[in-house]
């Protein structure tokens, strides 16, 4: 047995699916029971889905009564046998992993930017800031494919932090990407910080606009993942300070340190 696989071992726990539900065009969010620790926004949970996949890590989204909440996009093999899953059924889950965003401070100005699944850690970080009390001006900009793709909006929205939708095909929204105007939006607001999440090009392209306008920016990095604990190296990250594990050191990451390749920035 590799050293990963021990650690795996060790820290994981089978749990039971609480709420199996379907809240989009492949799109589901799970419950999940289990015993859990303090969990940060932008950790996650590194789920095995089914004998003879790997692992695949998922942003927890929301932190329920019983356990974790995570949102699920049907993508491959292993995602597809998660929506095949019932409540009542059984999940071999590590965690939680990682290092997420910097907690809200009170009277900061946060604008989130999300892109599809992306929005899960951006919810969790908004409900756990309002759970906390923090009083942060917030607003955020989530943006899809298209209208049956929208998720995630309903937790940022329930703790009164306003909401632009985009969309590709202008479906739900305004048409567009979110960084169309995000220059402006940026200075027009005194914004403290960025948090991003989503595609890499999306937040390529975040990252570009926020150095150029002298605002911070926190990335929440998608990568596939082999052991989840930092000793495969899959998942490493070239920065300006060398190469840092995704699940680690990240996923989330200082956007401005991160070497995002010139194609990512479209």
């Amino acid at each position: 047995m590799s050293h990963a696989e021990t650690l795996c071992r060790r820290g994981s726990q089978v749990v039971a699916i609480t709420r199996h539900e379907r809240v989009g065009e492949g799109l589901y969010e799970l419950a999940l029971a289990g015993e859990w620790g303090a969990i940060q926004p932008g950790q996650f949970l590194h789920v095995r889905c089914g004998a003879g996949y790997l692992r695949r890590p998922f942003s927890v989204y929301q932190v329920g009564s019983a356990g974790p909440e995570l949102l699920v996009q049907v993508k491959g093999e292993g995602t597809r046998w998660l929506a095949g899953l019932r409540a009542g059924d059984t999940l071999d889950v590590l965690g939680p992993l990682g290092h997420g965003f910097a907690p809200a401070r009170q009277g900061e100005r946060v604008l989130l930017v999300g892109g599809g699944i992306g929005v899960a850690p951006l919810a969790l970080w908004v409900t756990e800031a309002a759970s906390r009390g923090v009083q942060v001006g917030a607003a955020a900009i989530l943006g899809y494919r298209r209208a049956d793709l929208v998720c995630g909006v309903a937790p940022i929205e329930r703790a009164g932090v306003p909401v632009t939708l985009v969309s590709e095909d202008g479906s739900v929204g305004r048409a567009g990407r979110v960084t169309d105007g995000l220059r402006a939006r940026l200075r027009e607001g005194n914004w403290d910080r960025v948090l991003t999440c989503g595609p890499d090009g999306m937040m390529a392209a975040v990252a570009l606009i926020t150095r150029e306008e002298g605002v911070a920016c926190e990335a929440s990095l998608e990568r596939q993942m082999g052991c989840g604990v930092g000793v495969c190296l899959v998942c490493v990250v070239a920065t300006e300070r060398g190469y840092q594990r995704a699940c680690v050191e990240g996923p989330v990451l200082d956007a401005l340190e991160v070497t995002w390749s010139s194609s990512m920035q479209k």
